[in-house]
């Protein structure tokens, strides 16, 4: 699962936990993908 934190200085954090590397590595690329 992955999650972005936004913080009150307007920064972010990408925050993922649970699964494999391989699983967790693949949720932070389906969060970035929306960045566009």
């Amino acid at each position: 699962m992955a999650h972005r934190v936004f913080r009150s200085d307007g920064t972010f954090q990408d925050i993922v936990y649970g699964g494999t590397e391989d699983e967790r590595q693949a949720a932070l690329a389906r969060l970035r993908a929306t960045d566009d």
